[in-house]
């Protein structure tokens, strides 16, 4: 980010926390220009404000990561500023102190700057950064200067889907120090790095030719080949910088499931329980099975020792605590808050609580002295914060539902920050303070959104046919006027909506602000809440269930709840049922697959970087693949016994049922995956378009990627649903195929049974 951007923060301001809720629209009950308006149901009034944009949703600018000096106010943040001008993420690190009214100063600038921290006994930041050799660690002072902590020779493209090392949501990057975290007193940190083949011992592999392991590899790729060749798994080190002692005290090698979570703190998998015990989780294949394990070591006695716990939701969502881990219980229709020992055994039970789930990931800060505890939680539709002291039970900090994101305290607990936001209030640094529960806002880095007119956003709940709820948003038409019918997209993402500004990690590229801009309803739309009795295929104890059930809870339940959706805009009147679409990545896109071969309540669809449920899908990857289709499917497409589970269920399989046209955005990687579907439907005369983005990770991180894949869907929806055509002359090509699919697809429906 480029000094002549930075903004000047406001003056601060403190804010009381109580919320209204107002025709589904939240505003808040305070008195200053900083506060977020209430909604309106049309623009008319705000006529000098100016419309939503893809750009303006590529553009959000994310507070990443954030540190708080000692006992101190002083507070230290990563900013990550995409810009569409020149396809780059640009980075900064910024300081402030909250005693000088002035704005936050930038220390510096960077290719990359993730996983800040105070360096304990200091004055610096240590931050994990990209200074031209790759991300290494490093130690940036008050004025700037950046000093190398660690680095390691040992570097590999980490990140996107054709790195050494996958990741969903990390731009590729050649990387030496994957993470780190000091221990609370500064005597030690730990921190992780790959470990990779020789030279030698790569070439001796090739040149025997590579077997293909089905238990090791994903596929038979080049990435999946080079992966095998190179990559043995991940270290996790302690080292003690005033000793010079640096000790390897774990490794993860790697599997088929890729272990890309092993000890990384943002992951939530390697987490200092005090200055002399580490707990870390593991992930790897038993059998046919995934499996999490929590281990503790003991840095001073060498001691491991496996905490006695099974459930894998347990342990993913678990903070580590003296006796062992606090972790969510599920106990009939409750959610209970526990701490485990060593031994699984409950040393106390904290009661109810509203939160969903808790974990290391999402952030822990314990005051030593008073044992006081603050906890990120995630809430039904917000992360938020929740505090407890040894005499009492948990509490959570009400923010009005607002998510808060990035935390971090001070060592004492006095004083936190974090980075708030909700659908219509874009992320901005805030002071938390636990003693009288307020908020400070400190900066407004993304203050240009005061510009766009909010969009009417309303929290609703559905119940599908049987008898199932599930909850969303509906975002109105910029213009809405009763009684209007209107187009429709559904978006949808396992059980991501929530109230949250723009989040790729839910919407993706399918622009839900643009798309209520052009007149639809866009509904954001949860999954119902999964049968905690039926494990997922890919979990074990999966082969027990029946394969109707576990259909059922895959599939036909939250297909039922996007209907449910749908369903009630149509018969208020609002929506025309034949201009209804759905979109989604991910588990978005198996389901928004699944509906267009298996409902008629949409006309056109969208799909992202995912293929589970095509038949293909059986041979295309490892033996752990291959065990999740039999226990959804009951085997192999060729057995004549199972044949038919495929026709009734595999969208591939029913793609001459397709209910209409089909877009596809897909990485590199997993383009191939894609072919299946490209070439049945174009058989079928379905129209179908397939767009392959290189260098992309499962959510997109490239700047015009994003804004070209948002223009694609916003063309497709237009010309697929209300026949609308963008007026630029360059998508001339683009019209011309997508009329002749017309007047084929025409034919088919024409030939369709009524």
């Amino acid at each position: 980010m480029s000094t002549s951007k930075r903004r000047t923060a406001p003056a601060r301001v403190t804010m009381s926390l109580s919320i209204l809720l107002a025709a589904g629209s939240l505003y808040w009950t305070a008195g200053f220009a900083d506060t977020l308006p209430n909604v309106p149901h049309s623009s008319t009034d705000n006529q000098w404000r100016r419309l939503w944009t893809a750009t303006d949703i590529v553009e959000v600018t994310r507070i990443s990561s954030i540190a708080i000096r000692g006992a101190t106010n002083v507070t230290a943040f990563i900013l990550k500023q995409p810009s569409i001008v020149d396809g780059r993420n640009h980075f900064g690190l910024y300081v402030v102190d909250l005693r000088h009214p002035n704005s936050p100063a930038k220390l510096l600038e960077a290719d990359f700057l993730d996983d800040l921290s105070w360096h304990p006994g200091t004055h610096n930041w240590t931050v994990r950064a990209d200074f031209g050799d790759g991300v290494q660690l490093y130690d940036v002072a008050e004025n700037g200067h950046v000093a190398r902590l660690i680095s390691s020779e040992a570097t590999a493209v980490v990140g996107g889907s054709e790195g050494l090392v996958v990741s969903s949501f990390e731009e590729p990057r050649k990387t030496g120090i994957l993470s780190y975290e000091w221990a609370p007193d500064g005597s030690k940190l730990w921190y992780s790095r790959l470990r990779i083949r020789s030279g030698s011992e790569q070439q001796a592999l090739l040149d025997q030719g590579v077997r293909y392991d089905d238990a090791a590899m994903l596929g038979a790729s080049i990435q999946d080949t080079e992966r095998s060749v190179q990559l043995l798994g991940t270290e996790l080190h302690v080292l003690s910088p005033s000793a010079d002692v640096d000790r390897m005290i774990a490794f993860a090698p790697t599997d088929v499931l890729e272990n890309s979570e092993a000890f990384r703190r943002r992951a939530g998998s390697a987490r200092w329980v005090d200055s002399t015990h580490i707990q870390y989780r593991l992930r790897g294949l038993v059998g046919k099975h995934q499996r999490l394990s929590l281990w503790r070591f003991d840095v001073l006695t060498g001691q491991l020792q496996r905490l006695a716990m099974d459930s894998p939701e347990q342990i993913y969502y678990s903070v580590p605590t003296p006796e062992g881990a606090l972790t969510v219980k599920t106990v009939g229709a409750e959610r209970r808050l526990s701490n485990i020992d060593l031994d699984g055994r409950v040393v106390r039970d904290y009661g109810r609580i509203g939160a969903e789930h808790i974990g290391a990931q999402l952030g822990v800060w314990r005051n030593e002295r008073s044992s006081r505890l603050v906890l990120a939680a995630s809430f039904d539709d917000h992360d938020g914060l929740m505090s407890a002291s040894p005499t009492s039970n948990w509490t959570e900090l009400e923010t009005a539902h607002s998510h808060l994101s990035a935390c971090a305290f001070n060592s004492d607990l006095s004083f936190g920050a974090c980075s708030q936001e909700t659908l219509t209030l874009a992320p901005r640094l805030i002071a938390v303070t636990l003693t009288n529960r307020k908020v400070t806002v400190i900066a407004r880095p993304n203050a240009k959104y005061d510009e766009v007119a909010p969009l009417r956003t309303v929290a609703a709940r559905w119940v599908n046919r049987f008898g199932f709820s599930n909850t969303g948003y509906i975002t109105y038409p910029r213009h809405y006027v009763a009684g209007t019918k209107y187009p429709a997209i559904v978006v949808t993402h396992a059980r991501d909506a929530r109230n949250r500004f723009a989040d790729d990690g839910f919407q993706w590229e399918f622009p839900i602000q643009v798309f209520a801009e052009r007149g639809y309803f866009v509904l954001s739309v949860n999954e119902p809440q999964h049968n905690r009795d039926v494990p997922r295929p890919y979990n074990p104890g999966a082969e027990d269930v029946d394969i109707a059930r576990q259909q059922f809870e895959e599939a036909y339940n939250p297909l039922a709840s996007m209907e449910a959706a749908v369903s009630a805009l149509v018969k208020s009147g609002d929506v025309e049922s034949s201009m209804v679409g759905i979109a989604g990545y991910s588990r978005g896109a198996t389901i928004a697959r699944f509906a267009m071969s298996h409902s008629s309540s949409f006309s056109a669809a969208s799909s992202a970087d995912a293929t589970w449920w095509d038949a293909g899908g059986f041979w295309g990857g490892p033996a752990f693949f291959r065990n999740v289709y039999k226990n959804l499917f009951g085997g192999t497409v060729f057995d004549p016994n199972v044949y038919p589970n495929y026709l009734a269920f595999s969208p591939s399989a029913r793609a001459r049922s397709f209910a209409g046209p089909l877009l596809q955005q897909f990485t590199l990687v997993a383009a191939k995956d894609a072919l299946e579907m490209d070439q049945l439907l174009k058989d079928a005369q379905v129209p179908t378009e397939l767009f392959v983005y290189p260098s992309e990770a499962h959510v997109f991180w490239q700047p015009r990627h994003r804004e070209a894949a948002m223009t694609q869907n916003l063309d497709w929806f237009d010309f697929w649903l209300v026949g609308r055509r963008d007026a630029d002359p360059h998508k001339s090509a683009e019209y011309i195929r997508w009329d002749q699919m017309s007047k084929d697809w025409q034919v088919v429906v024409a030939g369709r049974p009524h």
